[in-house]
């Protein structure tokens, strides 16, 4: 059974008034639906309205009980980690929330598929979770408890050669954890203890990872890639003393640097290839001093071969490749203000050529920051609204979801930390 809008908009203003509790205060969409906040755009007990329930064979999307065999659109695409709503959120193709959200522990910040499991990394809860799927339906397992280093911070995971690698930025360290054992199998400390580093993202050439580092607030600044010799982790069990890993360089990336992701890419330029880091360039009070750096690593010498201005871009975040092109996620919107952001949209950078060339901004409205390559199309997550966008990489469009796939808490905050392309 479908539903058109204006029906909907009528039921959902006839269960705000009398199918629902007034005693909780939910966030965004959500309604209190049987004494519990509910998201009446995606529930199919309650699709648009407290107590309407789709038909055998049906989803909601967006507050509409679709038939998803007639249309074929129902199949989640892309998973979304909705930070102020504490949920993982899955959506379509066509950017509509499919599914019922996921509770995780508190502020879901980073997401990395393993298997047929999707792991999460839980910022303000100091967690890991593993999720792992029933057919469609997805169940959340905790998995890992990290050592509470007085407030958390958990800013990326990635996976290499089956362990999991998170950056704990309080700590200023790498955690290496056994996703089968589930439990942490070294921390590897990236500075000197009070040095204050921050690591951010996370790359891999061979055994050797490279971790995006900026000061914590309160520090010397620092801006450099850490370059750690990582070889030993498969067989490392807990050492009583010291680490199995060890830290063979650092390597410093500029002033203003804020060195954030990093993705290496080997094919067509040689054995070890590059590592590209994206320099978020911003000065003391964290605006803009330009715009945004590509940090272009040469792995057999260590180094910042060469540092590339992102012309039109600005904050620069996450990174994708489509053959030998770079997609940056660009845009800065100042904390507390309203869209639009200021150089924002996908920034193509040709790496065919010796010199890495930067052609013309795919302009947005929105702040894209977190991306992944699903089906040859690039899905990101909006820093400010809880939207979520997608460029076509080969006609250069970018479409936007007409809903926001994480809903605002009730301060109004609404961030997709992290995507994953669906498993």
């Amino acid at each position: 059974m479908k539903r058109t809008a204006l029906t909907t908009l009528l039921l959902v203003a006839l269960a705000a008034l009398s199918g629902c509790s007034k005693d909780l205060v939910c966030a965004g969409d959500q309604l209190v639906c049987s004494d519990a906040c509910t998201s009446i755009r995606t529930d199919a007990k309650n699709c648009g309205a407290c107590g309407h329930a789709c038909g055998s064979g049906e989803a909601c999307q967006a507050g509409v009980c679709t038939d998803c065999a007639a249309t074929g659109t129902c199949a989640v695409a892309v998973y979304a980690a909705c930070f102020d709503t504490n949920a993982i959120q899955g959506a379509t193709q066509d950017l509509v929330a499919a599914g019922e959200p996921l509770a995780t522990d508190a502020g879901p910040d980073a997401l990395v598929p393993v298997g047929g499991e999707l792991w999460v990394a839980n910022d303000l809860s100091n967690t890991l979770s593993r999720v792992t799927f029933a057919g469609t339906r997805a169940i959340q397992n905790q998995a890992v408890t990290l050592t509470s280093v007085g407030y958390s911070d958990l800013s990326y995971l990635a996976v290499h050669a089956g362990l999991l690698y998170a950056s704990n930025a309080p700590a200023g360290t790498l955690v290496v954890i056994d996703p089968v054992a589930k439990a942490v199998r070294d921390e590897i400390p990236l500075g000197a203890a009070g040095e204050g580093v921050n690591p951010q993202g996370i790359g891999f050439v061979q055994d050797r990872a490279y971790v995006a580092l900026q000061a914590n607030y309160g520090y010397a600044p620092l801006n450099a890639v850490a370059v750690v010799d990582v070889s030993k982790e498969a067989t490392c069990a807990h050492p009583a003393s010291g680490s199995c890993g060890q830290v063979l360089a650092r390597i410093d990336a500029g002033a203003n640097a804020l060195p954030y992701r990093v993705l290496p890419f080997t094919e067509g330029v040689g054995a070890t290839g590059k590592v590209y880091v994206t320099l978020a360039n911003l000065d003391a009070s964290f605006n803009p001093a330009g715009d945004g750096k590509l940090a272009v690593i040469d792995p057999s010498t260590q180094t910042v071969a060469q540092t590339v201005t992102l012309t039109g871009c600005q904050d620069p975040a996450e990174l994708a490749l489509v053959g030998s092109t770079l997609w940056v996620a660009c845009g800065f919107q100042a904390y507390g203000t309203t869209p639009p952001a200021t150089g924002a949209g996908f920034l193509p950078v040709d790496l065919s050529t010796s010199v890495p060339t930067v052609q013309s901004l795919v302009a947005t409205t929105q702040q894209p920051g977190s991306v992944a390559l699903c089906g040859g199309k690039i899905y990101a997550g909006d820093r400010a609204s809880g939207a979520m966008l997608r460029l076509d990489p080969a006609a250069r469009t970018v479409t936007v979801s007409g809903s926001p796939i994480c809903p605002a808490n009730s301060h109004g905050n609404a961030l997709v930390s992290a995507v994953s392309c669906a498993l």
